[in-house]
């Protein structure tokens, strides 16, 4: 990072989706950047998908006291997919960090996760695009656990994707390889897979889950397991289809390979009601 004493890392951005997550939201925003003193990022954006509860309020209450974070409002719930892409489109680092609003990843990882990338980035093989994290000491319900082992197992059988949680909120991604992807809801579920069918490494790292400091949880265990089971057939379609050739394997010579493209991208404001 040129600011953050990483090479692999130019900038980073860090991303929280949350619906109607009052009680925790203003803990964690502290949390990212108590966190985060050392290696700051280009800024803190909270996309609120359609909260009815005093999320926003609490949001707003934080706006001047940390000039780096930043808030993006949905007119209403598009799900916690449509969230994050709406902060990747408006961020302005080159990484992206996805945290979960619900207080359950630790912040403090983050910085563990990009000295991962770092560390692990070698000239020999193909790019890591991301660092996925799985949870160990899941604080859940047995039935919730042993649904998602279940539906993890079955999707990395499936697409191969060597992942066993790509239901963990907390990543760091390459921001033009997320936006490359397809858009639909339950995206959020199949990062992984989709890094992995453009080319790119992933790495995993494992961290521990934390108790809910409030709120409630958006699904249910049925919920997810029909529409997963619809989204995982589409994925699985789409990787049969997937042509894209590994990084490695393609070279481009000529004078526009050394030009930088100019950043065209409008810096959002940091305050919003």
């Amino acid at each position: 990072m040129e600011n953050n004493g990483f090479k692999a890392i130019s900038s980073f951005s860090i991303v929280v989706p949350v619906h109607n997550e009052s009680e925790s939201i203003g803990p964690l925003i502290e949390e990212i950047f108590l966190a985060l003193k050392k290696y700051p990022p280009l800024e803190v954006l909270i996309v609120d998908d359609g909260s009815t509860d005093d999320t926003v309020a609490e949001i707003n209450s934080l706006l001047p006291k940390y000039p780096a974070l930043g808030l993006i409002s949905h007119s209403q719930c598009f799900g916690q997919s449509a969230g994050i892409v709406t902060g990747a489109r408006e961020a302005q680092g080159d990484w992206l960090v996805f945290c979960d609003g619900d207080g359950q990843n630790n912040p403090a990882y983050i910085p563990l996760m990009l000295e991962a990338l770092a560390s692990n980035s070698t000239s020999n093989q193909p790019d890591i695009m991301l660092i996925n994290c799985a949870r160990t000491n899941r604080k859940s319900s047995r039935l919730k656990i042993a649904c998602s082992y279940c539906a993890n197992l079955i999707r990395r059988l499936v697409l191969h994707d060597g992942c066993t949680d790509s239901g963990c909120g907390l990543k760091l991604v390459n921001r033009k390889v997320f936006l490359a992807m397809p858009q639909f809801k339950g995206l959020h579920r199949f990062i992984p897979a989709l890094v992995v069918m453009q080319g790119y490494r992933i790495l995993e790292m494992e961290i521990t889950d934390r108790n809910r400091t409030g709120g409630t949880s958006k699904y249910t265990n049925t919920s997810r397991a029909i529409v997963g089971i619809f989204d995982l057939a589409g994925v699985y379609w789409l990787s049969k289809r997937c042509s894209t050739p590994n990084p490695q394997n393609t070279v481009r010579i000529d004078s526009l390979a050394t030009r930088k493209p100019e950043n065209t991208r409008k810096k959002i404001g940091s305050r919003q009601s």
